[in-house]
């Protein structure tokens, strides 16, 4: 097995998937990726190699057994395909993930992005790869995929998740209707009871989860607007729903407010964790399914 699974709590054949064995390749120490080694290290035996080269060496020592290779990928073609076709050889029955910094973004699109690894940018880390009862359930059923399996494939798989219905008021800021309307239909389908968020204030006999703030084309960047939503909400917490966020938009959103940040693109189920993260006390009532 590559990972240990923990039936969840409720035993609806869930699991939390923890990676026992993990080699981390690639500058552990760059900003975008020092979260994700901290938390490996702080759930798994972690060996570490500064390039796939060293990590060959290690693997063919037999000094590293990992279940799990994370390849971290600062800037695009820092690796190439032939180097992750080795890791491949030297550890057949690892499974590898593409750990990708800032500059990777556009990779997909102009770049010439490695295949057969599932690909996860710095801030879908936590909730992708390390998962947990509280992280993206879906997403741990993309690891049994073989290597063929395309990116349509594995968000297919990832989306077709089930998670409690949970009780609550969200109050959500976006400045198009459209957006409000999507985030609104899956809080809703979740069983959260949402409204959209007026600066001239608002009342509700429904207990306030918290807030989940948008940052649309016409309020991007507009820190002032996301610090007004935090305190107006205040105790209750806000998630900030960035495009394709770096270390400093993340550290500005924090500093304004938002108690979870969370990277567009993103999976339903992901910020629907992150609600329920937030909200651990309200009771759940039923079994929903979601969808992205």
């Amino acid at each position: 097995m590559a990972v240990t699974d923990v039936a969840d709590e409720k035993g609806r054949g869930g699991t939390s998937m923890r990676w026992d064995r993990v080699l981390f390749v690639g500058d552990a120490g760059h900003r975008d990726f020092a979260e994700s080694w901290s938390h490996l290290r702080a759930q798994s035996a972690v060996e570490h190699a500064v390039s796939p080269e060293a990590a060959c060496e290690l693997l063919d020592a037999g000094q590293a057994s990992p279940h799990l290779i994370v390849v971290a990928q600062v800037w695009p073609g820092q690796f190439c395909q032939e180097q992750i076709e080795a890791l491949h050889r030297a550890a057949p029955l690892a499974r590898l993930v593409a750990l990708l910094g800032s500059w990777c973004e556009g990779e997909a699109c102009s770049g010439r992005p490695w295949t057969g690894v599932p690909r996860v940018y710095w801030h879908e880390f936590k909730s992708r790869v390390l998962g947990g009862r509280d992280a993206s359930g879906g997403w741990q059923r993309v690891w049994p995929l073989p290597r063929t399996a395309t990116d349509p494939e594995r968000y297919d798989v990832a989306c077709r998740s089930h998670s409690e219905a949970r009780r609550g008021l969200v109050l959500i800021s976006a400045a198009d209707v459209l957006t409000y309307g999507g985030i609104a239909e899956a809080c809703g389908q979740a069983g959260y009871t949402v409204s959209r968020f007026s600066a001239a204030g608002f009342e509700s006999a429904t207990p306030m989860v918290g807030g989940i703030w948008d940052d649309s084309s016409e309020q991007a960047g507009d820190r002032v607007a996301l610090r007004q939503f935090a305190s107006q909400l205040r105790p209750a917490p806000v998630v900030a729903l960035l495009n394709f966020p770096r270390h400093f938009d993340d550290q500005r959103a924090r500093q304004a407010g938002a108690a979870i940040v969370c990277g567009k693109p993103f999976l339903w189920d992901e910020l629907l964790a992150e609600l329920r993260s937030l909200s651990p006390n309200c009771d759940p009532s039923a079994d929903v399914g979601h969808a992205a």
